[in-house]
């Protein structure tokens, strides 16, 4: 992933900065302050992927999303939307005109903007290699496991139109309930009694039955030592609490749905090679 291009746009120098800082490491990261600058570094390079702040002077992110969608050359480019509000009807607006993902600046961090970053490329390169068309799918199960109540039916709610959705408040239920269901993606939180967040992870990757299952943390923390190390462990993603949003988590959640299909897909198809 370390050749890919990054462009970055914000009107804030100093997030420019701290972002430029967290990914030049991974990523040859192009900074630039506004749209007009964006789209004249465009005719000199092709970024894999487009970070863009939504408030902006003269050419909001709307503006240039509209414009880069508008343009055959650049329409396939992933747009990451970079945001301090949390505005569903424009969270749902965005996700309309096409962009892959939201990032909160409010929660910032570097392993999660490496994770998001790798996982839009991922499924780029899936889209791209061997011709491989992205397969329908069928509708998949979800487990949410929390202590809280409240914020499991708050998940059931926001989910239930897209996902069968099974909701647990403890890692003892959860796991008597695995011992009869396989389900697609497990969204884990990791302040819990009893049996934290890392604990659960760590049973099921060593159980060969569940391993490959892809587990999303749920944290109301900023850690960036504890999102690091979930990664390291093998977690497919994390949700902040404090910034839940149903467009988001459902744009996320079917990225790691379908990178899971099109690798099954990618499966069978060798089979028959």
């Amino acid at each position: 992933m370390e050749n890919k291009t990054i462009f970055v746009c914000d009107d804030d120098d100093t997030f420019l900065a701290k972002f430029d800082a967290a990914l030049r490491r991974h990523y040859k990261v192009i900074t630039m302050s506004s749209g007009q600058k964006l789209f004249s570094l465009l005719d000199k390079f092709m970024p894999e992927i487009i970070v863009l702040d939504v408030e902006m002077p003269e050419m909001n992110g709307f503006d240039i999303l509209s414009k880069l969608k508008s343009d055959e050359k650049y329409s396939h480019i992933p747009v990451m939307f970079l945001t301090g509000l949390q505005d569903n009807s424009m969270e749902t607006r965005a996700f309309q005109m096409g962009i892959s993902d939201f990032i909160m600046k409010a929660y910032v961090s570097a392993p999660i903007l490496i994770n998001r970053i790798n996982l839009q490329l991922r499924a780029l390169s899936k889209k791209t290699d061997d011709g491989i068309a992205q397969p329908k799918m069928e509708l998949k199960t979800i487990v949410a496991l929390d202590d809280s109540d409240t914020f499991l039916s708050t998940f059931d709610t926001a989910m239930k139109s897209y996902y069968n959705v099974v909701t647990v408040s403890s890692a003892a239920k959860f796991f008597s309930i695995m011992e009869n269901l396989k389900p697609d993606l497990i969204v884990c939180d990791i302040e819990m009694p009893e049996m934290d967040g890392f604990e659960v992870l760590r049973k099921l990757k060593t159980n060969r039955q569940y391993r490959d299952i892809p587990v999303m943390f749920l944290s109301g923390a900023q850690d960036t030592e504890m999102e690091a190390k979930g990664f390291r462990m093998g977690i497919a993603d994390f949700i902040e609490k404090n910034f839940f949003s149903a467009p988001i988590l459902n744009n996320r959640i079917k990225l790691q749905l379908n990178m899971l299909e099109q690798e099954k897909y990618a499966k069978s198809l060798q089979k028959w090679k």
